[in-house]
């Protein structure tokens, strides 16, 4: 994912900082059952 919003040049050392330094990583992926919404009008 990081190749997305970084330089390709500065992906590698991302991913070893963030693997030394930020801990494990989880994704949890959800499915909504309803949704909120608004109109709020114009600005």
């Amino acid at each position: 994912m990081a190749a997305r919003y970084l330089p390709e040049d500065k992906v590698a050392a991302f991913v070893e900082y963030d693997r030394a330094n930020l801990g494990e990583h989880f994704l949890i992926y959800m499915r909504p059952e309803h949704w909120v919404a608004a109109d709020l009008g114009a600005f």
